[in-house]
């Protein structure tokens, strides 16, 4: 996503760098945990 001029011109740099780094954020956080695990936990967090 960092390196889409696509999402870069219909979101806006703000949102997609934002974005990218709430995902890094999570991932960082979540990194002991399985990818089932994390699929589970931020389901919710991305749905609501």
């Amino acid at each position: 996503m960092t390196e889409s001029s696509l999402a870069r011109r219909l979101a806006g740099d703000a949102i997609v760098d934002t974005t990218v780094a709430t995902r890094r954020h999570e991932q960082a956080q979540h990194a002991d945990k399985s990818p089932e695990e994390r699929a589970a936990l931020l389901r919710l967090a991305w749905s609501v």
